[in-house]
């Protein structure tokens, strides 16, 4: 999925303001994207939301930021 497609996949929970999909692969080999929302006051109930969904025959792994930048 390109950034357009993800942008429309995650508006769905929220306010989306940047989908970024990095080049780089992760220690398993795969790819990932970061996602930045506006406005959240839930995050639980957001990570509920997103966490283990198929979107495009992928399926998402959700991780709250640790550090907002």
């Amino acid at each position: 999925m390109n950034e357009t497609e993800q942008w429309h996949e995650f508006k769905k929970w929220g306010d989306v303001r940047e989908v970024f999909i990095a080049r780089n692969h992760n220690r398993r080999g795969e790819r990932y994207c970061f996602v930045r929302y506006r406005g959240v006051k839930d995050v639980s109930w957001l990570e509920r939301k997103a966490d283990n969904r198929v979107v495009g025959g992928l399926k998402m792994h959700v991780n709250i930021a640790k550090h907002e930048g």
